[in-house]
């Protein structure tokens, strides 16, 4: 997947611009942004593209979602945000073990 490619590189402009004209953006392709943008310090950006999900996709997170959103609430400082996050987590009974829980620590 080219985005995967283009974020570890830290061309975000470019693979902002590719991950826009996908037409169908599965779980792999948000995950690779999210993740991608948290792993470059754009921790302000992961958070956005998180939210852009949950309102543009039918799509749950997955563990690699919210340890990211996660993350970058905490190097945001962000805990409103981590609270909304904690507080799904809770609702929908989501396995919190491994990179879940340790991101919540």
């Amino acid at each position: 997947m080219l985005i995967s490619l283009h974020i570890q590189t830290g061309q975000v402009d470019l693979t902002l611009a590719q991950f826009e004209q996908m037409n169908a953006r599965d779980i792999v392709s948000w995950n690779t942004m999210i993740t991608g943008y948290n792993k470059h310090a754009f921790d302000i950006l992961a958070l956005n593209m998180f939210s852009k999900m949950l309102e543009e996709s039918s799509l749950k997170p997955d563990r690699y979602t919210l340890a990211s959103g996660l993350s970058a609430c905490a190097n945001l400082g962000e805990l409103n945000v981590g609270k909304q996050i904690h507080a799904r987590l809770i609702i929908t009974e989501f396995d919190m073990s491994g990179a879940v829980g340790n991101s919540l620590i």
